[in-house]
């Protein structure tokens, strides 16, 4: 294994000349800063020195004094991410969060993204004001109980988990972070020391989430929150294997697309596939995939009303667009349905629904003491229930539990199924490797 993990290191550590670049970035962040009047301190994997080759998203907090009011930290946060963007030359943008943080892209040599955070200067052991205010104590225990010659192992396990797919705590990936990775790191010492415990892991109980590690930095605070159950199961299966049969593969972070054989596989389930195909919202991913996930689940509610029933239903995002996939085990109903009612015995109940169906296409009649009618189905097909929501007033849709943001891309999307579905799977790689990963990889 010594071999592999030189291999996979001498792809994934920085070399010298680009640690030498980062610092001197850092440096020159810290300076425009205090220019600024402002102490800034530079977190995440750059300022913990963990970061893996190419990396180049540099957090920026701006510490603030506890006396500033929240809205006036907004203000001077934002006015400080300008100011820095105009002298760095770089192009800023506002993104949201618990707060407003300024984004900047900066040509230095190639390009960087770069956070200005403002967040509130607390010390050790006092209450945080903002989710934020943590970071820079995480920064500081890393670098003081993270040892040197760990920072490799921590990579190793980054890269790891990017290579199964399970890194990241946002809300797109609900994976293992960074400072997880780099906690487990300092538990466990070693990265194969890591994934000879993860093997036998299983999920908390008497918790509410699935993985408990608490953060040594707030002891109220569980850091592993984040981690979803599909993460978890899919990092224990990989140790598991990778310890089994070790190999590079288990670093790649490139996903496969289908192959033939795989997609006619899943064409022969007896299902039928629709894709509504949307433009991407201009949002963060962590309001971004919650209100996806959100605007699925309430059409596949929609979906069940009206008695198509979904196998599965899930996004696929690529740069731009988002493919919100249902797999449908019904899609045909006939021209009739019907109705059953309340017992007749419940004179209150059987006015209201005899009142309710006065006009039924048939009946009404009783059946098992109860009321019966049958009436024309509003959707008898699938897609003429995708059509007519696609068809919707953006306040219909919101009004029926569709978020904003994903509503008001519905007058431009694309409805997708049977052979136009295949052909657009196969011509877009991004989506055709996510229905690859929900549909063949196995947790277990």
């Amino acid at each position: 294994m010594d071999n592999l993990t030189k291999k996979v290191l001498k792809r994934i550590k920085p070399t010298r000349a680009e640690e030498m670049l980062i610092a001197s970035i850092a440096n020159r962040l810290h300076k425009i800063a205090n220019d600024l009047g402002h102490d800034a301190v530079v977190c995440g994997s750059i300022g913990k020195l963990t970061w893996l080759k190419g990396d180049h998203d540099i957090d920026l907090f701006v510490l603030f004094d506890k006396a500033v009011s929240r809205e006036e930290l907004e203000r001077k946060g934002l006015e400080i991410g300008k100011k820095m963007a105009g002298i760095l030359k770089g192009k800023a943008s506002v993104k949201y969060a618990e707060h407003p943080y300024t984004r900047i892209i900066a040509r230095i040599k190639s390009d960087f993204v770069i956070d200005i955070v403002p967040c509130y200067k607390i010390l050790p052991g006092e209450r945080i004001i903002s989710a934020v205010d943590r970071s820079p104590h995480h920064l500081s225990h890393v670098l003081k109980n993270l040892k040197s010659w760990q920072r490799d192992e921590a990579r190793l396990l980054k890269q790891f988990m990017k290579g199964i797919g399970a890194y990241g705590s946002d809300a797109k990936n609900m994976g293992f972070s960074g400072y997880v990775c780099e906690l487990l790191i300092m538990k466990y010492g070693k990265f194969e020391s890591v994934l000879k415990a993860a093997k036998d892991w299983h999920p908390a109980e008497r918790s509410n989430d699935v993985m408990v590690l608490i953060d040594p930095v707030d002891e109220t605070r569980n850091a592993a929150a984040a981690v979803g159950a599909e993460n978890f199961e899919r990092f224990v299966s990989s140790a598991k294997r990778f310890l089994k049969k070790p190999s590079i593969f288990f670093f790649s972070a490139e996903e496969t697309p289908l192959r033939g054989s795989e997609a006619r596989e899943l064409k022969a389930r007896g299902t039928i596939f629709f894709g509504i195909k949307i433009k991407k919202p201009d949002i963060i991913d962590d309001i971004l995939y919650p209100q996806t996930r959100r605007a699925i689940k309430r059409i596949e509610g929609m979906l069940r009303q009206n008695e198509f029933y979904a196998v599965r239903s899930f996004e696929c995002v690529d740069d731009g667009s988002m493919l919100l996939v249902f797999e449908l085990e019904t899609w045909n109903m006939p021209k009739i349905k019907k109705m059953v009612g309340p017992p007749v015995f419940s004179r209150m109940h059987s006015k209201e629904f005899l009142s309710k169906y006065s006009k039924p296409l048939y009946g009404p009649y009783i059946e098992d003491n109860k009321w019966v009618i049958e009436k024309i189905r509003e959707f008898t097909e699938a897609r003429h229930f995708f059509s007519h929501i696609l068809g919707m007033e953006k306040d219909r849709l919101v009004a029926s539990g569709i978020p904003e943001n994903i509503a008001s891309t519905f007058r431009g999307a694309v409805l997708l199924h049977g052979d136009a579905f295949w052909k657009m799977i196969a011509k877009e790689r991004v989506v055709s490797a996510c229905l690859r990963k929900k549909y063949l990889e196995r947790l277990s």
